[in-house]
């Protein structure tokens, strides 16, 4: 534990552990965890009624800023709403006197800090990931995720690897597209409505604006029956490319 004398009195500075929770589709969530040293300290504990834990949250690309409070001593929980917050935001954690009181022989103000616990920049710098990713998945089944900032395929990890291994492959790339991108992009069209969950996320905002784009039209959403025609038009009829290929690949063989 060290202190700073950037005040007229001293102020405890340390690092605690910003644990990231799971974070969901409009929010990030994270866990302050204090130290020691504030859970037993008398110095701390004495005065328990009089100071708060906040976590002052800054995005300077949207101007976003937030306090969270919390009189509770041994936790504090964050969450930032995606929408409000772009390419990087920071964190900073400290204790304030939540009331005028005497501390270390100076008379606190409400609102002036007694200890920093660390400012934590949190990257979301998302914007060359692109419409779709590929990613290994946890389980053994595949599945599709629209709730992160890219439309995620997951594939169990044993055939990722597979896959992984003939990336270069031209027929391994016709297939990703004609049958993996294909449902990916049919299952986010979905989402293309009003008042979605999803309408904050960058593949969401890049795939009704194609969408816009292809209508022609003053629809702000594509109907159900859009949607083959749609992603058909997306992937440049992905499908069809898949057995031209093979029609190709065959006659070559033929040839030889």
């Amino acid at each position: 534990m060290k202190q700073t004398t950037n005040f007229p009195y001293d102020v405890d500075v340390t690092t605690i552990n910003l644990v990231d929770l799971p974070h969901e589709i409009d929010y990030f969530k994270y866990e302050v965890n204090l130290p020691d040293y504030y859970i037993m300290d008398d110095k701390f504990t004495d005065v328990n009624d009089n100071i708060d834990i906040i976590a002052e949250i800054n995005c300077s690309a949207t101007m976003y800023r937030k306090v969270f409070a919390t009189s509770d001593d041994l936790k504090l929980i964050i969450t930032i709403p995606r929408d409000k917050v772009s390419l990087n935001f920071t964190v900073d954690v400290l204790l304030v006197s939540n009331k005028e009181f005497e501390w270390d022989s100076q008379i606190l103000q409400k609102g002036m800090p007694i200890a920093h616990f660390g400012s934590f920049k949190k990257d979301i710098d998302n914007r060359s990931t692109g419409l779709i990713s590929f990613e290994t998945s946890e389980s053994n089944e595949l599945f599709i995720s629209t709730s992160d900032h890219t439309i995620k395929i997951k594939i169990p990890k044993k055939q990722y690897e597979f896959l992984l291994k003939k990336q270069n492959s031209l027929l391994i790339k016709k297939v990703l597209t004609s049958q993996f991108a294909q449902i990916a992009l049919l299952e986010a069209c979905k989402e293309l409505k009003g008042n979605s969950k999803r309408d904050n996320l960058i593949w969401y905002k890049e795939l009704l604006n194609r969408w816009r784009k292809f209508s022609g039209s003053d629809e702000d959403y594509p109907q159900e029956t859009d949607h083959l025609r749609f992603v058909q038009d997306l992937l440049e009829k992905p499908s069809i490319k898949l057995i031209d290929y093979l029609i190709a690949e065959e006659k070559q063989n033929q040839d030889e």
